[in-house]
C-alpha cells in the first residue's frame, strides 16, 4: 500500500499483518513523479515483482466556476498526472518481468460525463492491456469488456 497519510497507512498494514497477511506501506504522493517511481521500485525490492496494482488516489474539485488555478492544478496533479505516473511505472515493471499483471484504476463517473469516448487512463489501459479493458461499473449500462 502507499499513500500520503503515513500513520494511517502503517496502521492498515499492521492490521493486515496481525490478521496473518503480508503487507507493507510505502509513503507516496502520486502528484510527485519521483514518489511513483520509488513506490514501484520499493515494491519490487520487497516482494521481488509487481503482479497487480490498484490506483485509487483522487480528489474532488467542487464548484468549477469558483475554482482557482492553484486548486485546479492540485486536482490535475493527483487525478491525471498521478494516474499517468503510476501506470507508466507499473506497466514498465510488468514488461520488464515479461509477464502481464492486473492494474485497476478506480475513478468516478466524471470522466464519462466530460469525455464520453474515454478518459486518458482508460485510453492508456486500452492500449497497454493484453486482455482488453474491463470496466467494473460503467455508467449507463451493463458490464463492458472490450
Amino acid at each position: 500500500m502507499c499513500g500520503r497519510r503515513e500513520a494511517e497507512g502503517e496502521a492498515a498494514a499492521a492490521a493486515i499483518r496481525a490478521a496473518g497477511g503480508d503487507a507493507s506501506f510505502f509513503p507516496c504522493d502520486v502528484s510527485q513523479e519521483a514518489d511513483c517511481v520509488a513506490v514501484v521500485a520499493s515494491t519490487v525490492e520487497r516482494y521481488g515483482r509487481l503482479d497487480g496494482a490498484f490506483n485509487n488516489a483522487g480528489v474532488s474539485g467542487g464548484d468549477w466556476e469558483a475554482t482557482s488555478a492553484e486548486d485546479y492544478n492540485y486536482l490535475m496533479d493527483i487525478n491525471v498526472r498521478g494516474v499517468f505516473f503510476c501506470l507508466r511505472e507499473e506497466v514498465a515493471q510488468m514488461r520488464r518481468q515479461g509477464s502481464p499483471g492486473s492494474i485497476v484504476n478506480c475513478g468516478s463517473a466524471d470522466p464519462h460525463l466530460a469525455f464520453p469516448s474515454g478518459s486518458q487512463p482508460q485510453q492508456l489501459t486500452w492500449r497497454w492491456g493484453r486482455c482488453g479493458r474491463h470496466e467494473l461499473a460503467p455508467c449507463g449500462g451493463g458490464p463492458v469488456t472490450a
